[in-house]
């Protein structure tokens, strides 16, 4: 009964097994050598080309013993009956080498010892190898894919901030300096004559009559005589000139930036003649041949007292506060200084700086009032009371319609596309600096689609490389599931007929 029951055997430990039953020589590798020798020398001269079987079997990557039966069989087959003589050998040479490859095979089982090894050697390290191989390989292709949307991303998020970086400035973006340029030449003047047109609007005019009456209204309680002319001549002064002279004004734009040249005499052709150095010159620094110039003879009355009574003294050319406004407003209203070719030009630096200083003031005036007018009633009502006509007609509602009038303004002159255009006009580093910008997201979208193609070039060889390891991958497990089969049949022989089972990993190939 015992007979009857089936071995199992480990897969991992069947040459230990073998060893163990005595199937096999501990030492079975060193008769292996001649044999795998001898397989070499026949294998070249198989006509693997006209036997499709023979050509699938060269593929392997081990030759055994029961390819080796194979294609002696295949062999003799090819032959028929010439090929065993009456008496039973082969009489052709080449089926005579199998013979023999097959004789050293059987003896001492050195097919059976190198099949449990190569079934051995295939299940823990060969095909675990492989499919490891394909998951790095399936990863990193997925890797690979995840970059490569990215970059697409990236790809798209560069043109649209190309795209709307060109949209914000007006331009096409094919040619990137030449565009700038003539942007510049076409909506400057725009921009700056939309300026002059808010500096010559009528609720820009009422807006600073509201300033200067108010001005006037405070500083009455001062010289309650004064007049309004002394007030509005002090405050506001480029706005005013500005309106006064509208129909003077003309923007320039020329091709280079307005500058002032400045010239340096650098000649320094110098007569040295005129300056004598003799070896008598000589600093005394010892005092004692100082000239007094009369002053030994001035007398010091030491009795003499100081008047600190300040009654008595009458003060003279005091210079006051309208002298010194006056004095600046002949300072801040000079438009010769602003003119290009003789005329007012609001590309001129200094021309803008001083018209953004009173649309400031204005603008900080009238936020002001209107935060009054808001907090405090009371003591508005208080100030209408002694207020003239202009001032009591004023409301919330209109106070807070020139400040967004003066707002406006305010805007147009520091807006960012006003500012951009009138640094580009100076064709200067900013230009250069602007022009880089733009051209440096193109060069990043050049990157990102050069990125992209290396990256579809590797997963494509990714792609390839699984492929041929997923072919070699079935060669294994088929080639291992059939030399398992027939060790196992021979170890049945071997065994008298006793059932023998390889298990373990094998079983899962």
């Amino acid at each position: 009964m015992k007979m009857d029951l089936a071995l199992d055997v480990q897969c991992r430990k069947l040459t230990e097994w073998l060893v163990t039953r005595s199937v096999i020589d501990p030492k079975w590798q060193v008769n292996i050598a001649p044999i795998r020798k001898a397989i070499g020398e026949s294998v070249v001269r198989l006509p693997d080309q006209e036997v499709p079987e023979i050509s699938e079997i060269t593929k392997e990557p081990v030759i055994h013993y029961f390819h080796c039966r194979k294609i002696l069989s295949i062999l003799e087959t090819r032959l028929g009956d010439a090929a065993k003589s009456w008496l039973g050998n082969y009489k052709d040479k080449e089926l005579q080498d199998w013979a023999k490859i097959l004789k050293a095979y059987k003896k001492n089982n050195i097919n059976i010892a190198e099949a449990a090894r190569i079934l051995e050697r295939n299940t823990i390290y060969e095909i675990p190898s492989i499919r490891n191989q394909l998951i790095r390989n399936d990863k990193e292709t997925t890797d690979l894919k995840k970059k490569i949307e990215s970059n697409e991303r990236a790809i798209i998020n560069q043109t649209k901030s190309f795209e709307k970086a060109c949209s914000d400035l007006g331009i096409e973006g094919r040619d990137l300096r030449g565009e700038l340029i003539n942007l510049t030449a076409r909506e400057l003047p725009k921009q700056l004559n939309s300026i002059l047109e808010m500096v010559k609007s009528d609720e820009l005019l009422k807006a600073i009559k509201y300033h200067e009456e108010f001005l006037q209204f405070v500083s009455c309680t001062i010289d309650p005589e004064q007049k309004s002319e002394s007030f509005t001549n002090h405050s506001l002064n480029t706005i005013r000139l500005l309106r006064e002279k509208a129909h003077e004004l003309e923007e320039i734009i020329t091709d280079e930036p307005i500058q002032e040249e400045v010239t340096i005499d650098w000649d320094m052709n110098m007569d040295m003649d005129q300056f004598e150095i003799t070896d008598d010159t000589a600093v005394d620094l010892s005092g004692e041949n100082v000239e007094n110039d009369g002053l030994d003879n001035v007398e010091i009355d030491e009795t003499t007292e100081i008047n600190w009574d300040l009654d008595d003294v009458e003060i003279q050319n005091v210079v006051g506060v309208e002298d010194l406004l006056e004095a600046k407003n002949d300072n801040e209203t000079n438009l010769d200084s602003w003119n290009v070719d003789g005329k007012v030009n609001l590309l001129d630096k200094t021309t803008r700086i001083k018209l953004l200083n009173n649309v400031l003031e204005l603008n900080g005036f009238l936020k002001y009032r209107l935060d009054e007018i808001k907090s405090d009633a009371q003591m508005l009502d208080q100030m209408k009371l002694n207020a003239n006509k202009t001032i009591k007609n004023n409301s919330l509602e209109t106070v807070q319609s020139y400040f967004t009038t003066s707002q406006n303004l305010l805007d147009a002159l520091t807006g960012e596309n006003l500012q951009n255009l009138l640094m580009i006009q100076q064709k200067g580093a900013y230009l250069d600096r602007l022009e880089q910008s733009l051209l440096q997201q193109l060069r990043s979208v050049d990157k990102f689609r050069q990125s992209i193609n290396q990256l579809e070039a590797k997963c494509a060889q990714l792609s390839m490389n699984s492929t041929e390891l997923r072919d070699k991958l079935n060669g294994y497990r088929d080639s291992t599931i059939d030399l398992k089969s027939n060790l196992e049949k021979v170890l049945c022989k071997h065994f008298k007929g006793r059932e023998v089972n390889i298990v373990g990993e094998i079983n899962y190939l």
